[in-house]
């Protein structure tokens, strides 16, 4: 799956309510599905919200857990350069 594209010093981050429509959280949340990891009962909807951080942050955990990962990323239910890099490296179990 397509990883979203973020520019120098951007992140997709929780938003609070009502968050925007964002084509790149869509892209995430469908990432997210990918792996198994629940994205809530809005399901892909293009906001970063609540759910999308707790399962951003699960992917965050589960990445660390990734049998040979180099160096951990942080569990920030922030999506950046760093967890994006490990997004594209984990593969659906």
């Amino acid at each position: 799956l397509p990883l979203p594209a973020l520019g120098k010093g951007e992140y997709l981050e929780y938003v609070k309510p009502p968050a925007p429509y964002d084509p790149r959280v869509v892209l995430w949340q469908q990432k997210l599905k990918s792996l198994g990891i629940d994205i809530g009962k809005d399901g892909v909807d293009g906001k970063f919200g609540k759910d999308t951080q707790a399962a951003t942050k699960a992917f965050q955990t589960l990445a660390n857990k990734q049998r040979g990962a180099i160096a951990p990323i942080t569990v920030d239910g922030v999506v950046g350069p760093q967890t994006l890099a490990r997004a594209a490296v984990v593969h659906p179990a």
